[in-house]
């Protein structure tokens, strides 16, 4: 199966309201693999940023696509007006037993962002 490149961004919970496209990382991965593998793959290819997260922590949203299956429906630029709001309601969470494929059939454009993962950081008192 081929492989696509999903721009996935990050939102520390301690950072809504200065969330920039320094915080969009990008992941290649087969399409057959499952959002599980996805996740695991995000976390292990960033780990200083999942440090202290267990995997089972953070969910996957996506962010809806057109209808034709490449364009996200709301552009980067809006995806950022709308997390740093505060709002955490954009994107569908993923079904962690489902491929890939069945939410990205082929490659989404690699302007948008596909991806959001929203952290519960937890701070040390």
């Amino acid at each position: 199966m081929p492989e696509i490149r999903l721009n996935c961004l990050v939102i520390p919970s301690d950072s809504v309201g200065n969330i920039t496209q320094q915080h969009v990382i990008t992941i290649k991965i087969n399409n057959n693999e499952s959002i599980h593998s996805l996740r695991s793959q995000i976390k292990k290819e960033h780990t200083s940023q999942f440090d202290n997260i267990p995997i089972t922590e953070f969910v996957v949203y996506a962010i809806p696509l057109n209808s034709d299956k490449v364009l996200a429906s709301v552009n980067t630029e809006g995806v950022m007006i709308i997390v740093n709001s505060g709002r955490q309601d954009e994107g569908q969470v993923l079904i962690l037993m489902h491929n890939i494929l069945d939410h990205f059939s082929k490659q989404p454009s690699e302007k948008d962002i596909h991806i959001i993962i929203y952290l519960n950081i937890q701070t040390s008192q």
